[in-house]
């Protein structure tokens, strides 16, 4: 086995002559690493997800001959210029992308996308070890790897969705010529033959056009064998088309979408997901914001709504979230899902990518008001019994009576129980049929696994958080769950597996009514930069909407995620922004998180304001919309915000803030906002270490509260940062093996005290030589990409990606970066010899 064929299998990136793709910050966790890393324990405290395909998405394509990045060249896009000087900025682009473009040809560089609007630079493809020469381009300000989202959804596609009830209605469309509002949608491929979607593309429908980002067509139609891996696009596009906020409208008024493909089945991890990734997404929004690329953007999306989500990456710099913001800039309302990445340990949230920004509006999920389901698992063996109570229960119920159980183990250990033959012996047999079947957590889908031994005849499968912290999804899952799925902890396993023989009983728990609450699955903040998120939550369990059939057969189907929920605010949106054009972003989500009702049993960390609704007519909007930061342990913490008179008459008003009931800050002196102008206020929250959660008040002269804004304050924790190991070589013939940790430091100073998600950012790599001299840089320049929390590999060798040699010698390896808290942290490693 050669090296480097070795170095794919460990999951290891090369520097240099060895290198399989850009070096050292696009390196992978190493499996064997992760079991005594943080990483580990934040994965455990997540697991619950991987109900979701391609929920924790990937966070870089796997290595290969060729990489990917986003190379953002100096100077601001067309969309920063004022509207009167977008031709000549656009003209300055032009000239300034055909000068770098011929260097980059000469680098062996493909150029996959061209950005002008949004991002000043290019998607490009290019061979591995290149990205460094391309970096040293005086054009190129960063490079970014490209990297993957994946579709906010909580429930796998469901292959035996339901017929349409009733005769399909023609839906109504917009007279050509009309001039509408305009939603874009960037997600999967759509059926547009589905009624809901207004049964076909063009002028006079519902979906007036698209593009095609994976395959470069000219409509955003799934692909013809994609059906069910690309419903998710079909799924928003229906939840949208057919909300009833929509309805109403005359037939010159009713809202159109442009619908962009850039979701396609990736093979990641040895299994094929629905994957976007994120040159394409940057590519959409441009699209968005200039349909027809003349650099007017006239024309652009009165909302966008992004359908996928990026997995936490710690707030670093990150190109489709910059492109979310341009596009804000524009004058198109960003609609984004929070993300199905759940809760977490620690200070820090979830959310990332473009929901982390504060011109998106960002949308979590809420839930039925029901308790998740459990079941009591009654075992017997022999004389003895015991019981195993509240386990979580998915799928359908459990069969009555007494079942065995079959522990799927074998001389590899627990088997994952992905496939079926999984659950079957060495002549093909069933070994599981009637009974319940233990298997391991991870791997592919629970709904993989339910599928899997539902195909052989098992009862039910029990699945064994071996490692994990046990948590498991409380969505009551359809058609992709044929028998029910247990969920065991690590003690409750351990239980089943060292006392084989078991009979067991199945009961499956009622479940208690409740008011409505956040899910799961739903991510929540605050995010790395201590802001509030999400804005707000709306319906996102069990919400039903179109299915693509084959030939066009229009199927409905339930689906549940972030994206479900961010769908029918998007609309909401969309139904404020057609009645009062005249609203900027920034007000429309204002008068969103206005209008949403809080949940009582639900934190501001996990619902944000509430349950959306369609808004009132509020006279003044804030911006920003969710007033949130860091609270100061030892000094008064100033709160700032923006009021914009909505009446066109202007008015006087105070601010003040109260949190549980209770004053915090009393309204201050009046102010005057002009007609239809822009006030700024501020009010100054005490000094604390605990969190504050409350609402900013925007008063009236008689005392009435005509505006508000949720504030949210979390205390400084000034010893939580990240944390770089000291680089540790090994030498092995001519190559010289580094491992690098990035771990965290709590509170008490112990790495790993504090679960909180903290990478580097802009992470740098020099070999010093160690009898004096200037340091060589190896990696990093102008490189933007993350490195998690976790263990990294990777090789050195005296050959430079440059093609340059450098001596053989005694050097010391330094690693720099720069920390979630904006510190630089640096570290050198002992002095070793590379042959």
């Amino acid at each position: 086995m050669s090296l480097t064929i070795w170095m794919r299998r460990a999951g290891l990136l090369a520097v240099g002559l060895l290198a399989s793709t850009a070096p050292v910050l696009l390196a992978d966790q190493t499996a064997d690493d992760q079991a005594g890393s943080p990483a580990r324990t934040l994965a455990a405290a997540a697991a619950w997800s991987d109900v979701l395909e391609a929920t924790r998405a990937p966070q870089l394509p796997p290595p290969a001959d060729t990489e990917s990045a986003i190379v953002v060249l100096n100077g601001p896009a067309i969309a920063a210029a004022p509207p009167a000087g977008r031709q000549e900025a656009a003209a300055r682009i032009a000239l300034q992308q055909a000068t770098v473009e011929p260097a980059l040809l000469g680098l062996g560089v493909t150029v996959n996308f061209r950005y002008r609007v949004l991002v000043n630079g290019f998607g490009i493809r290019v061979p591995a070890g290149r990205l460094e020469l391309v970096a040293a381009l005086p054009e190129v300000k960063a490079i970014f790897p490209v990297t993957y989202l994946a579709p906010a959804e909580a429930s796998t596609p469901d292959p035996k969705a339901q017929p349409l009830p009733g005769a399909a209605a023609a839906a109504a469309v917009a007279p050509a010529g009309a001039h509408p509002a305009m939603i874009a949608l960037i997600d999967a491929g759509v059926q547009p033959q589905h009624p809901w979607l207004g049964g076909g593309i063009g002028p006079d429908r519902l979906i007036v056009g698209g593009a095609d980002f994976v395959n470069g067509n000219p409509g955003p139609q799934a692909s013809a064998d994609g059906r069910f891996a690309e419903a998710h696009g079909t799924e928003l596009a229906g939840l949208v088309l057919r909300s009833p906020a929509l309805t109403g409208l005359p037939a010159a008024r009713v809202p159109r979408m442009v619908a962009y493909r850039v979701v396609a089945r990736e093979f990641v991890d040895g299994r094929v997901r629905p994957l976007a990734r994120s040159d394409r997404v940057v590519a959409a929004f441009e699209r968005a914001v200039d349909p027809n690329g003349d650099g007017d953007l006239a024309d652009r999306a009165d909302v966008i709504l992004l359908g996928v989500a990026r997995g936490f990456d710690g707030g670093g710099p990150d190109p489709v979230r910059s492109a979310a913001d341009a596009a804000d800039g524009a004058g198109s309302l960003v609609v984004a899902p929070a993300g199905n990445e759940g809760p977490t340990f620690g200070a820090t949230g979830t959310i990332a990518g473009p929901a982390a920004s504060e011109h998106v509006l960002t949308v979590g999920a809420a839930g039925p008001g029901r308790s998740p389901r459990t079941a009591d698992l009654d075992l017997e063996v022999g004389p003895a019994s015991a019981r195993l109570r509240g386990l979580p229960l998915i799928g359908p119920d459990p069969p009555e009576g007494r079942l065995p159980v079959v522990v799927l183990a074998g001389a590899d250990g627990l088997a994952r129980g992905d496939d079926p033959r999984d659950y079957a012996d060495a002549q093909g047999r069933s070994r599981v049929a009637g009974a319940i079947a233990v298997v391991g957590r991870g791997g592919g889908t629970l709904a993989d696994k339910s599928r899997a031994a539902g195909a052989l005849g098992a009862a039910a499968v029990a699945v064994w958080d071996q490692d994990g912290a046990g948590l498991f999804p409380g969505v009551r899952a359809g058609a992709d769950y044929p028998v029910p799925v247990i969920g065991l902890g690590a003690r409750q396993g351990k239980a089943l597996v060292e006392h084989p023989g078991f009979l067991a009983t199945v009961t499956a728990n009622a479940t208690a009514g409740r008011r409505g609450a956040v899910p799961s699955f739903s991510s929540r903040g605050p995010t790395a930069a201590g802001r509030l998120k999400p804005d707000l939550v709306a319906p996102g369990v069990d919400v039903e909407t179109a299915y693509p059939g084959p030939a066009g057969e229009p199927l409905v189907a339930r689906m549940s995620g972030t994206s479900a929920a961010a769908a029918q605010v998007a609309a909401m949106a969309l139904r404020v922004r057609a009645d009062r054009p005249n609203l900027s972003p920034a007000e429309v989500r204002s008068l969103m998180v206005q209008g949403a009702a809080p949940l009582a049993a639900a934190s501001a960390e996990d619902q944000g304001a509430g349950v959306a609704r369609m808004p009132g007519a509020y006279p003044v909007a804030l911006e920003p919309a969710v007033v949130s930061g860091v609270r100061l342990v030892t000094t008064a913490t100033r709160l700032s915000a923006r009021l914009h008179d909505l009446t066109g008459s202007g008015g006087r008003y105070r601010v003040g803030v109260s949190s549980r009931g209770a004053v915090l800050v009393p309204p201050g002196p009046p102010v005057t906002v002009p007609p239809g102008g822009t006030v700024e206020v501020s009010v100054t929250v005490p000094a604390g270490t605990e969190a504050v959660d409350g609402t900013l008040h925007v008063l009236a002269d008689d005392g009435r509260t005509v505006g508000f804004a949720p504030v949210h304050f979390a205390p400084r924790v000034p010893a939580t940062r990240s944390s770089l190991g000291r680089p540790q070589i090994r030498v092995s013939g001519d190559v010289a093996e580094a491992r690098v940790a990035v771990g965290l430091v709590g509170a008490n100073g112990a790495t790993g005290a504090r679960l909180t998600v903290a990478p580097l950012h802009a992470v740098g790599l020099w070999l010093v030589p160690a009898g004096g001299g200037a340091p060589i840089r190896m990696a990093g320049d102008k490189q933007a990409g993350d490195w998690p929390a976790g263990i990294y590999r990777f090789m050195l060798t005296r050959r430079r990606v440059d093609g340059q040699e450098l001596p053989a010698g005694r050097y010391r390896l330094r690693v720099s970066g720069i920390a979630a808290d904006g510190s630089t942290l640096s570290r050198e490693s002992a002095a070793f010899l590379l042959p």
